[in-house]
Order: structure tokens, then sequence, then C-alpha cells
């Protein structure tokens, strides 16, 4: 009999980014994800870590998927502290956190390189030299971009070639619903979340002195999942911690992008022009392939040239068709892998697909409009000018955190003229221009990788937890989600809204 289970909420507990949670029996600490918070929320970091000290302990981390917000502090983690306990997730998890910590490893070789040639701090050089794939600190959909925060100074010599051999002997896959020991009276299996590919729910099972304990954690969850299916729906849980980030509103069940994605696309190319689509690379980008696809084989849209421009994006294609058995809805990964579309993988192919001006549509990064190919699209110059050219269409495919991508779906709805300031460049060649914004303007719905309200209403109703703990969501919509429960007959008594570093006691 177990002497007793603690839940610790280090991270995303009131806000979304740094989803980390401990749970310890005695002096047995594990780790439920250990993410990170991007740069412009290290104040917020800070202050979190002088509260409390981590239990630098650790036996082992868990790992649910592989985006940054879940696995972003882990590279930290091993390099100044020494962590070198297993790291348990699903395979196509642990190849994300490996790419991770391969881009990671590669410019922390390069930072003292960086500070010699630009002298003192390194500022903006970390993305002109690294090209870094977009950063994406709200909706967290891109799993390799790399905040500065992270770099570390001396990094130690395992780290030199890429990914160490160490940290691959770290790595243990997990396929679901195996049981793995933690301690005599600890276990835990991982469940299908239906948010990513491999993303998972991870179920503990505690011996307590009243008999088993069942706690779920969702990670980030989502619902029906064109790839994926439904997420799984374990029974008899006792505590859930749960994903609350979507629901502060209900999903639109009248509105289908793949219809909206077929009007963009039959419009633009019969007036001439391109159609863009700014896709984040993990999931997003994969789901608007399918969704063309789909259209091109019903003959729905037209028979033009399909590009995707994303390097980071041709790493995670070769993820999903080596992992197919991760898919659900579709037979394999032929979507990905097809010869209907055209991959931009080097610099000089994409150089080559944003000089053409006949019409055709790429997918490409960021998902923000931050950094990223997506840009050279929007600034090209010539018979066809990118944002400029009324003829083409920009196609948002998420939410818009930055300047540059809100400027630019301000224009949907406006009757004013719009004039977005893009930055872009590489190495010291960097410029900033104003664009007149003469696109039209679209933007997707109904394609985040988390539950909405009513949704989380109808799959929580279905686990009937005894105690419900909302995470990974600002203060604001985690209280207006537990009042939309109570209003529908759960007890308020058993709802919590954890803070950082608050704590749950399991007997």
């Amino acid at each position: 009999m177990g002497q007793g289970l603690r839940l610790m909420f280090v991270g995303a507990s009131g806000t979304v980014p740094g989803s980390h949670y401990v749970v310890s029996e005695g002096n047995n600490h594990y780790a439920l994800d250990m993410g990170g918070i991007p740069q412009r929320n290290s104040v917020l970091e800070n202050k979190i870590s002088s509260v409390y000290p981590l239990p630098f302990n650790l036996k082992a981390v868990i790992a649910t998927h592989g985006h940054f917000d879940h696995i972003g502090k882990l590279p930290k983690f091993i390099e100044e502290y020494g962590f070198r306990g297993p790291i348990y997730g699903t395979l196509p998890t642990l190849e994300l956190l490996k790419q991770y910590m391969g881009k990671k490893a590669k410019f922390d070789r390069m930072t003292p390189i960086l500070k010699n040639v630009v002298g003192g701090d390194i500022g903006i050089e970390e993305k002109q030299f690294l090209e870094l794939e977009p950063r994406n600190p709200d909706t967290y959909d891109d799993a390799l971009f790399l905040p500065s925060e992270l770099r570390v100074e001396n990094i130690k010599e395992w780290f030199d070639q890429g990914v160490p051999s160490s940290f691959s002997d770290m790595c243990n896959p997990i396929n679901f619903h195996k049981h793995v020991p933690l301690t005599e009276n600890l276990n835990f299996e991982l469940l299908k979340a239906s948010h990513i590919i491999g993303s998972s729910q991870v179920l503990l099972n505690y011996k307590g002195e009243k008999g088993i304990n069942r706690i779920l954690f969702t990670g980030d969850i989502g619902y029906q999942n064109c790839f994926f299916g439904e997420p799984e729906i374990p029974d008899s849980i006792d505590s859930l911690v749960f994903d609350s980030t979507n629901c502060d509103k209900d999903f639109d069940s009248d509105y289908d992008p793949r219809e909206e994605i077929k009007q963009i696309i039959n419009k633009t190319i019969n007036r001439g022009g391109q159609a863009y689509f700014a896709a984040f690379t993990v999931n997003r980008m994969q789901m608007i392939m399918n969704f063309i696809k789909d259209l091109h084989d019903k003959k729905e849209i037209p028979d033009v040239p399909y590009f995707v421009d994303s390097p980071t994006g041709s790493k995670l294609f070769e993820l999903y068709k080596n992992h197919s058995e991760f898919l659900e809805g579709v037979d394999d990964a032929s979507f990905i892998i097809n010869e209907r579309y055209r991959i931009g993988k080097s610099s000089r192919k994409s150089k080559a697909i944003v000089k053409k001006s006949f019409p055709y549509v790429v997918i490409s990064a960021s998902g923000m409009f931050t950094e990223g190919r997506i840009l050279n699209y929007l600034t090209k110059k010539g018979e066809n000018r990118g944002i400029e050219d009324e003829r083409n269409s920009v196609v948002i495919c998420g939410y818009q955190a930055e300047e540059v991508g809100r400027t630019i779906l301000s224009a949907k709805d406006s009757n004013e003229k719009v004039k977005v300031k893009i930055t872009k460049g590489r190495g010291r060649n960097w410029s900033s221009n104003f664009y007149d914004v003469n696109a039209e303007v679209h933007e997707l719905k109904n394609l985040s990788g988390h539950m909405y309200r009513d949704q989380a209403y109808d799959w929580i109703q279905k686990v009937n937890p005894k105690n419900l703990f909302l995470v990974h969501a600002d203060h604001k919509t985690r209280k207006s989600f537990k009042d939309y429960l109570v209003e529908r007959a759960f007890s308020g008594d058993n709802i919590y809204l954890p803070h950082y570093y608050s704590f749950h006691d399991i007997k």
C-alpha cells in the first residue's frame, strides 16, 4: 500500500505555455511533460522558477506529445541538471523530441561563433543564422521552433554532434495501453489523445489506502480529428487534469473548412491568381494537404500545381509516412508523399516556386507570418505581386498573436486600405517594408487540435470524474468553463482551478 501520492501543478496552471506536472510518492518524483515558455513570456517563467525549486531528482519524464510547450524545457533539464533518467512517450513523440534536441544542439554549437561575429549578445541573430521554422507561442502548433531562453552558453561535450547517443538511450517508446510500473504502487499507461501524431493521455493507476485511484492527464486533447479519430474515454476516473484551451467557445457545426478551401482555390485560380496557405507545420499543414487531396480526387478543384514549401514540414511528412499506424480516417500517409504535391525542401527549389507567375496553390510556414518562407510569397515582385496582387488569396489557418498576422487578418473585413509591415532577410541582410494588402484574405476555422467547450462538456460527462482540474488555459477561460459546467449539473465543489505549485494529495 502506498504512502500517499501528491500531484503538483508546476506549469500551464492559469496560462497555456509550460505544461509541467510532478507526481510524487515519497522521494520518488515523476514529471508529466516539461514544457517551455516562449521568450516573450520569459518574465513569467523567471517568476515561476523563483517560487519553488523543481525536484531535480526526477526518476523519469512522461511526454504526452511533441509540441514545444510540452517538451521545451527538457533540453535545459538534461544539460544543466544532468537528468539521465528514462523519457517515456509514443514513438512519434520521441522522434519529434529528438528532432527538437538536434536542432537545439546545432544552435548551441554555433553560439560562441555568432557572438564573435556580432559582438555581445546575439539578439536577433539566432533566427537569422539557422533560418528556424516559425515561432508560434500562442497556438503551439509547431513542435520545432527554438525560443532563445533555452540557449546554453557552455554546452556539454556530449551534445557536440547533434542528438547524442546517450539521449537516444534515454528514450523509451511506449505503445498505447501498455502498463509501465514506476513504483510498487504506481503504474501508468498511455491512451490516444487525438491532438497530433502520437499524442497521448497519461493514465496513472495508484494503489493507496482506499484502494486503486485512477488519475488521468489529458495532455492536449482533440475531438474527432480527421487523422486520429476520437480520443479514448476511460472509465472509473477519480481525478481528471483537463486541457481547457478552447473551453471559452463552442464548435461551429455549420462550418466546413473543406468547403471554404474549395471556394478559395476555385475563385483564386479562375481569376488567374495564386493561393498562399500559411500553416503551422505540425498537424495543421497535414490537415490542409489532406483536405486539398480529397477535393482534387473528387475533381472539385482545378488541376494546377500544388506546392508544399517547408523544410521542417518535409521532415514531418516522413514521420507520418513511417508511422501510419497512428493514423485513422486515412488509409495511409499517401496524402503527404504523393505526386500531386511538389515539395520544396531546398532554398533553391523554394526560390524557383516563388518566381513562378502562373496560377498555383502553395502551403508554407510560418502560420503566424513571423518568419519562414511564406513571407517570400507575400513580398514577391514581378508579374505576380504576392500580397499586393488582387488576384491572389492569403489563407490564414490559425490564431494570429503577432502583429503581421493580425494586420493581414484585419484586411478581411476592412473597408479601408490596409498596409502591413513585413520584415525578412538572412544573416546581416534584413529589411522591413510596407505592403498593401490587396490580395483576398481568408480565415479557416474549426481546425484546432483542442476540444471546444461543447465538445469538452460532452467528453467530460462520459468520463464522469470525481475531481476535475482545469489547466492549460488562462484564468478567465477556466473560470467561465467552470461556470458553464456548474450550470449543467456538475458540482462546483469538485472542480478546481489550480495555480502554479499548488498540489493535490491522494491517500
